[in-house]
């Protein structure tokens, strides 16, 4: 019997070896004492096993509790070495408590006051290198002068200046004046050098004709005052005109416009670059024509007018027919200029108002009879409509006398 558990205590051992888990002798001699003396060999593998799953078990638990406690030494050594280390740079002895693994805060240590004309420069500098940035991001530029000029308003009167915004200052034409850097609370006086005067910050002005012109601005406050002139030259602009004359469809666009070396047409918003059109228009309506003319100063001028063009279709109507059957002026016919894609449509009525007659053919004509019986003596209205393939209508009618001889 001795000789089988001390068998089991070598397996058990063995086992234990290769898990490389390390063999408990005080668990082996408190089972020893619990083990059966007999029939060894039926619960044997059984208590090997349970034997080896305690022991695992027991080891893996106090290795884990191990290696927390280590962790959290590790973490409190490492603090203590930080604070050491920060401590010595600054030239401050460490202060730890090592039972309670705590930091003894440091004593707080009096800020020297930074004068105030220094913090103003510093500010200045800061504000300055905002605005270089800016500069170099042209969609922030206009904000950050604003801010720029709400916080630090302009005091050096010497960077005022004029500032002109056209691209070719011509005659006739609005020229944009303005002020670049402009002190604040200060009033502006503005000579134009055309005896033109304003008090006005930003303004629009004309000069009527071209020639040289000294601009003076004065700025001034209650204090202070600054003069600042500036000549400009500038260049005499076209005259912008034209006419127009119909001669039965044909209608003439003759530009008369002065000073010019480049034109341009629009016509109900259509581009035409000539110099004078001819016959314009194919259809009746209304239509707006505007001019624009160019020199050799890139001066510009324009001219608009709305022309109403009414199509002749040169229509010609009798005024009586006689349908007697003798082959002269038997049937009633308008005649008129048949275009090509253009529809017609020819109409005849009583004198009560009662359509007897009616074709969309351009040559129709009417015989003088309403069905197969004669059409009685009288007046009678005819009425034509024309419509274009642009779907505009023209129409046209009149009355004309039925003759009978008895």
């Amino acid at each position: 019997m001795q000789q089988d558990i001390s068998s089991l205590e070598k397996h058990i051992k063995k086992e234990l070896s290769n898990h490389k888990v390390p063999y408990d002798s005080k668990s082996w001699k408190s089972l020893k004492t619990k083990l059966p003396k007999h029939s060894y060999k039926n619960w044997y593998w059984a208590v090997a096993i349970i034997v080896g799953v305690l022991s695992i078990s027991t080891y893996l638990f106090e290795n884990n509790t191990i290696q927390k406690n280590n962790k959290n030494t590790l973490a409190i050594n490492r603090t203590k070495k930080t604070v050491a280390f920060i401590e010595k740079k600054k030239g401050a002895t460490p202060n730890i408590e090592n039972k309670k693994n705590t930091i003894t805060p440091k004593k707080q240590t009096t800020k020297k006051k930074i004068p105030k004309k220094l913090l103003e420069k510093n500010e200045e500098t800061k504000k300055f290198n905002n605005l270089n940035t800016a500069k170099k991001d042209s969609s922030f530029l206009t904000k950050t002068l604003l801010t720029e000029k709400i916080n630090n308003p302009i005091t050096n009167w010497d960077i005022a200046s004029i500032n002109i915004q056209q691209q070719a200052l011509c005659s006739s034409s609005p020229i944009y004046f303005s002020i670049i850097n402009l002190p604040e609370n200060t009033k502006v006086f503005w000579d134009f050098g055309d005896n033109n005067t304003t008090t006005t910050y930003n303004n629009q002005h004309i000069y009527k004709e071209a020639g040289e012109y000294k601009i003076k601005l004065k700025i001034y406050n209650s204090t202070k005052q600054i003069n600042l002139e500036k000549i400009i030259s500038v260049k005499e602009s076209p005259k912008a005109s034209f006419y127009y004359e119909q001669e039965k469809n044909n209608l003439t666009l003759n530009n008369t416009s002065k000073n010019f070396t480049k034109t341009k047409w629009i016509i109900n918003e259509k581009h035409v670059v000539e110099d004078s059109l001819y016959n314009v228009f194919t259809n009746t309506g209304k239509y707006t024509i505007q001019l624009i003319v160019e020199n050799q100063h890139q001066c510009f001028d324009s001219y608009k007018k709305v022309v109403n063009y009414k199509k002749d279709y040169e229509v010609y109507a009798p005024t009586a027919f006689v349908p007697n059957n003798d082959g002269i002026n038997d049937e009633y016919m308008v005649k008129y200029k048949i275009l090509e894609n253009y529809s017609y449509n020819f109409q005849i009525f009583n004198n009560l108002g009662v359509l007897i007659f009616e074709s969309s053919e351009p040559a129709a004509s009417w015989n003088g009879l309403i069905g197969n019986k004669i059409a009685p003596k009288g007046k009678y209205l005819w009425k034509l409509t024309i419509t274009d393939p642009q779907k505009k209508i023209e129409q046209y009618d009149d009355y004309f006398i039925l003759i009978r001889k008895n």
